[in-house]
């Protein structure tokens, strides 16, 4: 139990409680909105799914709970949250288990390992501490609805680190001036709890200014399937007649990649079987751009371009290929480092969220962990991707 030196303050139960408000809603995000991603973590070469993601956040939530019952010694309410999360663990292990999410699996057994260790102990601070800890790896090393790696967890992550200091301080708070009388004490106490919010608050703001990179990837010097990358990152074929290249003719640049307008941007057509051959690159804005296979242009026209490579070869033979290529002012996505790849060309966004303006804060543009879900849709559209939802997608997208 409790030492009797401590006292158990439902004031100061408060951080611990919110905490597991926004870890439990932050899981059923990430779960209801990626149902479908089970399994396919490895498709972009991360660990745990946003859909396993999910499930996990929602186990800490519970243990989140677990460790506040402990500390208001509500015995029986902790032993009903414990039932709860074993009876909600085992088939989540089960699901683990089938679409091999083997990561999700060992962080789903050490949650139940800490709720076991903490009600045997009747602690509540290493729970509290664990659940705040282990929620900002997962959510670093799951592909979550939002974006921003283990920056997701800050609000929840914090809270839970808040409260599991106060339980384990909580004896020498006891020790701390409260002034006579119960109108004294109260104020008192409610100016601390006043106190522990600024902390929090300022410790997640903090956060959220430090510089990250979402999501933990498996490395693959390869690029992806087996394929080389090109000079602008677009995965090609090791073939070159394979039917598995993401453009017939265009090496670089990336189809729907964005480039500020100030930075060269290469151009790469592939190599032709019957030399010599004749290429002209063409833009709907800028007209003719290059008669070369290869070549660098800066200082294009603000805007989308239609590009289009048409090539001749040594039979007379004509093949045609294009792209959509943005080339966004200077302004547009300014103070983000590394730029994203994929970004609208006429937004007025300098930066990610929260530092944005407040119409920036909407919709994230701007944001370079974004990029895998348009390179995705990329793939799925052209045919080069062969998941079972991007199928599914084509067929049901009417052209």
């Amino acid at each position: 139990m409790q030492s009797t030196s401590q006292v158990s303050s439902p004031l100061l139960a408060i951080p611990g409680v919110l905490a597991s408000i926004f870890s439990l809603a932050i899981g059923l995000v990430a779960l209801l909105t990626s149902l479908a991603s089970f399994g396919r973590q490895a498709e972009y070469g991360y660990l745990i799914s946003p859909g396993a993601g999910g499930i996990l956040f929602i186990h800490l939530a519970i243990a989140g709970m677990v460790g506040m019952a402990i500390y208001l010694e509500q015995e029986k309410g902790a032993r009903c949250l414990q039932i709860s999360i074993a009876l909600v663990g085992l088939p989540s292990l089960i699901i683990f288990a089938y679409f091999r999410e083997w990561l999700g699996g060992i962080f789903l057994i050490a949650i139940a390992a800490a709720v076991y260790y903490s009600s045997q102990r009747m602690s509540s601070a290493p729970l509290l501490l664990f659940s705040g800890l282990v929620g900002f790896l997962v959510a670093q090393l799951a592909i979550t609805t939002l974006p921003y790696g283990w920056k997701a967890w800050a609000i929840p992550g914090v809270l839970f680190v808040l409260a599991g200091l106060i339980v384990l301080l909580n004896g020498y708070l006891a020790l701390l001036p409260t002034g006579r009388g119960r109108g004294a004490r109260f104020g008192s106490r409610l100016l601390y709890a006043l106190f522990f919010s600024l902390v929090a608050f300022g410790a997640i703001a903090l956060l959220m200014q430090v510089p990250h990179d979402a999501g933990g990837r498996i490395s693959n010097a390869c690029g992806c399937n087996g394929s080389n990358l090109s000079a602008s990152g677009t995965a090609v074929s090791l073939d070159p007649g394979s039917s598995q290249d993401l453009r017939e003719e265009i090496i670089a640049p990336e189809d729907v990649r964005t480039f500020p307008q100030e930075e060269s941007i290469l151009f790469q057509a592939k190599a032709c079987e019957n030399e010599p051959c004749q290429y002209l690159w063409w833009s709907d804005r800028d007209g003719i751009l290059d008669s070369n296979q290869s070549f660098s242009r800066r200082g294009m026209t603000a805007g989308w371009h239609s590009v289009t490579l048409t090539v001749t070869d040594g039979t007379g033979r004509t093949i045609r290929d294009s792209i959509e290529l943005g080339v966004a002012p200077p302004s547009a996505c300014s103070d983000v480092s590394p730029l994203p790849r994929y970004y609208p060309v006429d937004t007025p966004c300098r930066d990610i969220w929260p530092n944005g303006t407040e119409s920036c804060q909407e919709i994230e543009v701007c944001h370079p962990d974004l990029d895998y879900i348009v390179l995705d849709a990329v793939r799925c559209c052209n045919g080069t991707a062969s998941s079972p939802a991007c199928a599914w997608a084509r067929a049901h997208a009417d052209g």
